[in-house]
């Protein structure tokens, strides 16, 4: 199998030859930490295997599934990012090829079709407490 090069994967791998030595580029840690992320993602797309498609009909990779979780659970961007140890802008990222995926256009729609279709299970969605209620 033959896959295409963009330019960011041609960067991915000038930047991965100058870490391995080839080149004489500097590169601090967190780049590299930033950049396997990246060189995983890029992958992903080029897998055989995709993920298993939901009742939706629709295949949600587990990171976006990840996300999508956070938000039935009612969390911001930078929570979901601070818990999945990503920056807040690659959980926006998440959140729009989401939202493409689902055809919805905001973090509520999503919630409520994904608990409706069954793509997230109500088993993993944490009600708050009112206050005064009987525990």
């Amino acid at each position: 199998m033959t896959i295409p090069i963009s330019v960011p994967e041609a960067l991915l791998r000038e930047t991965l030859a100058a870490v391995a030595g080839q080149h004489d580029m500097p590169i601090t840690i967190r780049q590299v930490e930033t950049l396997a992320r990246a060189a995983v993602e890029i992958l992903a797309d080029h897998l055989d295997t995709a993920p298993p498609r939901t009742p939706l009909g629709v295949a949600i990779p587990p990171v976006q599934l990840a996300v999508l979780i956070g938000i039935c659970n009612g969390l911001e961007s930078a929570e979901i990012a601070a818990r999945m140890c990503r920056s807040e802008d690659t959980v926006k990222t998440h959140l729009r090829r989401l939202f493409a995926r689902l055809g919805v256009n905001n973090r509520a729609h999503a919630a409520s079709v994904a608990l409706a279709a069954g793509v997230v299970p109500a088993a993993v969605v944490r009600v708050p407490r009112r206050e005064g209620a009987a525990a």
